[in-house]
């Protein structure tokens, strides 16, 4: 039993240690598939970590391209901002060309594009006659993209002018912009170019020797007969203007229908020579034309002189209407004075009231006639009416004279007792000096008044009883004298020296009242001032005795002339004259009653027109023109000579530019600021000669080859360039690295060619900015005789600001922009200077942009600084709109954005007033 229990132990002993064992096991296992787990994690965050590490790498490869290409698209941006993106080369920039008018004239152009290398330019082009302002304008069209530097050839081709001579301007015009594209980052803003052609027709040497040998006695004849045509209706108009009852009338009706016998044949006559000349029958115009011109000049002489006679006798009866109304109306004016002369009663005055009863009962019968429709002759009225005129001026001007004589008097008496006064003022209590044995008790005062201490009010009318009253004083101022003269000789009152010696000082005294007169009617607005400074005159330049006498009175001048009497001899004849005589009683008196018979309302009392009435022929006897003809913009007229060469309405238009701001910009980036203005002034019969081409020296130009046509030319110029004689030629060079006074230089030589191409005497000056500078070196140093009217827009007279001149230098030529600061020793020089004399200025400135210190301006120029001290301004309100607070300083110059500067510019060109003006 036991053998068999130790065998059972080992077993359950083997399962109980077994037990642990599985545990053990079991653990292991766990910790595998827990390690196994973990690496199996592990791997999950590497692999994660791995995702997100390509993640962050592609993001940043995304990211680097983005800013690398928006590096490039901002790079892009900054260049089109900068620097020009797009500028045209047109050749040539202008031509003349000649030919006979029935040939046909072929032009070749050549068109080039200068732009970024990531564009391309689109362009039209049309060639266009200026004379016609119509569709049929056009000659020619054509459009083609020009990419980076591709030249363009191209022809067009004027048509034959047909018939005559003269000049005729034609322009080819291209506008252009790039096209836009992901790197082209344009606006596609246009630009544009022109070049202006000059063709010069003639006659054909066909034409030339048919026409010349008859033209012009027949041009003479055909002339004699439009004015005798002419003459003949203007003198059946006059006829009538006489009126019917004028016997002179009937015979010149009577003369007027022979003499229109007489043309009415010659003129049938000149019709058939008319015919001859349209089909060219010049012989048979030849073998009628001698005999025809004697009798034309004949009759054409005849009318002439007759309508000379018709004329006359309208303008006498007109005299006569006048003649009358004037009488009439001096009737009521001449009352007064016929009132005057029946309250002054003598027998001068009785005659002059009955000379003019007289001339009224004349006049009124002279009326009758006329109202009443009465036969009369014009010249025989003419007469009567002179005679009654004349009479009535001499009572006028006789009682004007007697008035200015007495007004006179009047003043002179009163200037003596003045001085006489201040004589006596200054001697006071003062006796007189003491001659031996004389009495000196009398002194020089005098309770009575000796006259006014002013002289009389010379803006009252004259009165007899006014000058009653001086001569009055007079007498009793004299009457002192001669008192104070006994009181001192009693013993030598008849003492002949002292009388010669009372003499002389007496006239002194008078010069001197006559001196006083003159300056007191000199400071009135007194009607008869003229007069009594006549009279006044007269009497001074009489010979008064101023014999110089020993004077043994012991008395002052003063004192002597005290005691001298005052003439009053002029005063008391005026007095007899003029004035009441006692006891005289006329019988005249002034017959009013006849004033009021004149009623002027009928048509007899018109006055008739004595000119050449208008008149529309339906005669046609002239040839058609020859003379050389110069069209554009709908109008012909006769082709300029030398008339033209000093006519302000024909003066060449200049438009100077302003300083280039990106140094690396060519010259067209400044001049294209001009380019639609120059457009605009077409519209005001202005030729656009686009861009001065300056490879052409004056010398090298035909002169004048702008100056026939009467209508003014614009040009644009850049003295940016400079002319290089190399061996192969002229060339143009750009030079921007200079002072303003050497672009002055350049400036002149400008002027000398646009003066050479047009023949003409002066220019009109148009300048932006740094070119008004330009401008006014120019004249300072060359002065103002080729220079008419001077226009500154937004020209820094007193200079920019100094940021405005950092920013300046930074960019664009330091020589242009040290010239500009403010206070620099050039503007300093310049405003030193005076603006020249002859030459007128107008500145046109711009407001509305806040600059440096909180000044107003237009972004680059302060409005103080754009004011020219001489000559008239023009404001322009307006607005900065740009990043850089700037665009307005050249947007000035825009008629689109800012019409005013164009309508202040053309007002000032064509010698209008400029007012202020004013833009939203």
């Amino acid at each position: 039993m036991r053998g068999v229990k130790g065998i059972e132990e080992p077993a359950e002993k083997q399962k109980k240690d077994a037990a642990p064992l599985k545990k053990k096991d079991d653990a292991k296992e766990g910790l595998q598939e827990e390690q196994k787990k973990q690496e199996q994690e592990g791997g999950g965050e590497k692999a994660q970590k791995e995702e997100r590490k390509e993640r962050w790498i592609i993001i940043a490869l995304i990211l680097g391209a983005a800013a690398i290409i928006s590096m490039f698209a901002f790079g892009i941006t900054v260049r089109f901002a900068l620097r020009d993106e797009l500028s045209l080369e047109l050749r040539p920039m202008d031509s003349i060309v000649r030919a006979k008018n029935n040939e046909a004239v072929t032009l070749n152009f050549t068109m080039k594009a200068d732009t970024f290398r990531e564009c391309t330019a689109q362009c039209s082009f049309q060639f266009r006659d200026i004379g016609n302002s119509s569709n049929d304008s056009i000659i020619w069209r054509h459009q083609q993209a020009l990419p980076r530097n591709q030249e363009a050839v191209f022809s067009a081709e004027i048509p034959p002018r047909g018939r005559g001579e003269g000049q005729q301007f034609y322009i080819l015009e291209a506008v252009c912009h790039n096209r836009k594209s992901l790197l082209c980052r344009t606006g596609e803003i246009s630009r544009q170019a022109s070049s202006l052609v000059a063709l010069d027709y003639e006659l054909t040497g066909e034409d030339i020797a048919k026409r010349e040998e008859i033209k012009e006695p027949l041009e003479e004849l055909l002339s004699s007969l439009q004015s005798s045509a002419l003459a003949i209706k203007e003198n059946s108009i006059l006829l009538t203007r006489i009126p019917i009852t004028a016997d002179e009338q009937a015979g010149m009706l009577s003369e007027q229908k022979r003499l229109k016998e007489i043309f009415d044949s010659q003129a049938k006559n000149a019709q058939q020579l008319q015919e001859l000349w349209k089909r060219y029958e010049l012989e048979l115009i030849g073998q009628n034309l001698t005999g025809s011109a004697a009798e034309v000049s004949g009759i054409e002489q005849n009318i002439s002189f007759f309508q000379r006679e018709i004329q006359e006798m309208i303008g006498l009866g007109n005299e006569n209407v006048i003649m009358i109304k004037d009488l009439a109306k001096s009737f009521g004016a001449v009352t007064p004075i016929m009132e005057v002369f029946q309250q002054e009663k003598n027998p001068a005055n009785d005659l002059k009231i009955f000379s003019f009863n007289a001339i009224v009962n004349e006049t009124r019968k002279i009326y009758r006639t006329l109202a009443e429709g009465s036969h009369y002759s014009e010249k025989g009225i003419h007469g009567n009416l002179a005679g009654l005129r004349q009479k009535m001026a001499g009572i006028v001007e006789s009682f004007r004279f007697s008035q200015s004589r007495g007004l006179f008097l009047i003043l002179f008496g009163e200037a003596q007792l003045r001085q006489d006064r201040i004589r006596q003022d200054q001697l006071g209590q003062d006796q007189l000096g003491q001659k031996p044995g004389a009495n000196t008790s009398g002194t020089l005062e005098s309770s009575a008044p000796l006259g006014s201490s002013v002289l009389l009010n010379i803006s009252a009318p004259f009165s007899c009883r006014a000058l009653g009253e001086s001569l009055s004083r007079i007498h009793e101022r004299n009457n002192i004298s001669l008192t104070l003269r006994k009181t001192a000789f009693n013993e030598t009152l008849e003492d002949t020296a002292i009388d010669s010696l009372l003499g002389a000082r007496r006239a002194e005294a008078d010069q001197q009242a006559l001196t006083e007169v003159i300056h007191t009617a000199n400071s009135s607005s007194l009607d008869d001032k003229e007069e009594i400074l006549a009279m006044a005159g007269e009497l001074l330049k009489e010979n008064f005795s101023r014999a110089v006498l020993e004077n043994d009175y012991n008395l002052t001048p003063d004192e002597l002339m005290s005691l001298a009497q005052l003439n009053t001899t002029a005063q008391e004849d005026f007095m007899d004259a003029n004035c009441r005589k006692p006891g005289f009683e006329g019988s005249a008196r002034p017959d009013s009653g006849n004033l009021s018979l004149f009623d002027f309302s009928g048509s007899i009392f018109s006055l008739r027109q004595q000119e050449k009435p208008e008149i529309v022929l339906s005669e046609n006897f002239t040839l058609p023109e020859q003379k050389p003809l110069c069209c554009a913009f709908d109008r012909c007229g006769s082709c300029c000579g030398e008339e033209c060469f000093s006519l302000p309405d024909a003066y060449p238009v200049l438009f100077v530019h302003g300083h280039t701001f990106n140094d690396d910009n060519t010259p067209e980036f400044s001049l294209r600021a001009f380019s639609k203005i120059q457009k605009s002034l077409e519209e005001e019969g202005y030729i656009n000669g686009g861009e001065l081409d300056l490879e052409n020296a004056p010398e090298m130009l035909t002169a004048g080859e702008w100056g026939r046509s009467p209508h003014p030319i614009t040009a644009r110029a850049s003295y940016y360039y400079i002319n290089d004689y190399n061996i192969g030629g002229l060339t143009l060079v750009t030079q921007k690295h200079e002072r303003i006074e050497n672009y002055a230089l350049r400036l002149r030589e400008i002027i000398e060619l646009l003066q050479a191409k047009t023949s003409r005497k002066k220019v009109n000056l148009v300048a932006h900015s740094m070119g008004g500078l330009v401008v006014r070196e120019y004249l300072n140093l060359f002065g103002g005789a080729s220079v008419d009217n001077v226009i500154f827009a937004a020209t820094p007279h007193l200079g920019i600001p100094p940021g405005i001149a950092k920013v300046c230098s930074l960019v664009g030529s330091s020589k242009e922009c040290d010239d500009m600061k403010e206070g620099s020793v050039f503007l300093t020089r310049l405003n030193a200077k005076k603006f020249p004399d002859g030459v007128n200025a107008l500145s046109v400135y711009g407001t509305g942009c806040t600059m440096e210190s909180s000044q107003d301006g237009d972004g680059i120029v302060t409005a103080s600084s754009a004011k020219l001290g001489s000559g008239e301004i023009v404001e322009v309100k307006g607005n900065c709109t740009d990043r850089f607070n700037s665009n307005f300083h050249s947007q000035i110059l825009d008629p689109d954005i800012y019409p005013e500067t164009l309508q202040a510019i053309i007002r000032f060109l064509k010698g209008g007033s400029n007012e202020t003006a004013a833009s939203g």
